[in-house]
């Protein structure tokens, strides 16, 4: 039996009349680092979506821990893996408003509010204390990034899905994410990004996905 944290077997998915992808089939194990790169609308991002559970492929499978992903064990997944979408919809909240209600979901609720890490994390993104009073959509794009690497730093999982999450950041500040997130031994991340500087970091393994 594989002891692959996912295994993608044979997966067909389209949107629309698009066929984004056709018998694909992947692996991903505790401490890969993936970056996965192509073109836009070639369905990198839809590639995060299957895994997490928010999309379902038209034909193939999906398994995480050896399980098949369903709709009993996608919790699983949820509780796990930490996800910074390209583009969430969060509301009007503010930051701290955000934070305490993704803390107050079921499989998030153990950890409470931890002042000290928060503290540090945004000492470390170059984020200033008030924009925790600040309202989310108000953001800049580099700071509505600062803030959703944060919350996903918060959640102390080992997994993460990034998509684009280095876009509108400066150069420093861009290098010092990129880093963090592929030096960590025991961290699996799969990041999507047209940004040179994770596939040039040699560090990860590419998967480049073409149009089918």
């Amino acid at each position: 039996m594989s002891d692959a944290l996912f295994t993608l077997r044979e997966i067909d998915l389209r949107f629309g009349e698009r066929q984004l992808l056709r018998g694909f089939s992947r692996e991903i194990h505790h401490g890969d680092k993936i970056v996965v790169e192509g073109k836009s609308g070639i369905g990198k991002s839809s590639l995060l979506r299957l895994m997490i559970g928010t999309a379902c492929p038209d034909s193939g499978e999906i398994r995480y821990r050896g399980k098949r992903l369903n709709r009993h064990t996608v919790w699983q997944v949820r509780q796990e893996v930490a996800m910074v979408d390209q583009e969430p919809d969060l509301g009007d909240l503010t930051v701290k408003a955000l934070y305490l209600t993704v803390l107050g979901y079921k499989a998030n609720r153990h950890l409470g509010w931890d002042a000290e890490q928060i503290h540090r994390e945004m000492t470390w993104l170059e984020l200033p204390e008030n924009i925790l009073t600040e309202p989310f959509p108000k953001l800049s794009g580099g700071e509505k990034q600062r803030v959703l690497i944060l919350l996903a730093l918060m959640l102390k999982r080992d997994t993460f899905f990034l998509d684009e999450i280095t876009a509108a950041l400066d150069g420093g500040l861009k290098k010092k994410v990129i880093d963090r997130f592929l030096n960590h031994p025991s961290w699996t991340v799969v990041a999507v990004s047209h940004d040179p500087g994770w596939a040039a970091s040699g560090r990860a393994q590419l998967w480049t996905l073409e149009a089918v």
